[in-house]
């Protein structure tokens, strides 16, 4: 899974741009589409949290760690985020095959 199609998905699945996902814009119905896109790319690829950082406008792997945290602990509590992120994730599988 390429992280550029992580984020196409994710960004199609919010109805966001992409570019959007990959700005400094720090409000809810971008910063959440992010985070997700950000799980993603960790979860499928190898690509570094440092490298993950530069793909959304050159954050910081701290920012990253965040992201992901944050999102680990909201997927067990919000089923409709799991559901959401299990969507992202089967669209972009379908689009690499």
């Amino acid at each position: 899974m390429l992280p550029e199609k992580i984020k196409i998905e994710t960004a199609r699945y919010y109805k966001v741009k992409t570019s959007d996902i990959e700005s400094k814009k720090r409000s809810a119905d971008i910063t959440l589409p992010r985070m997700v896109a950000m799980y993603l790319i960790r979860e499928n690829t190898d690509v570094s949290l440092a490298d993950i950082g530069k793909l959304f406008g050159g954050r910081n792997h701290a920012t990253v760690i965040h992201a992901i945290e944050k999102m680990e602990k909201a997927i067990t509590e919000d089923s409709q985020l799991q559901t959401a992120v299990e969507a992202i994730e089967k669209k972009t599988r379908e689009k690499s095959k």
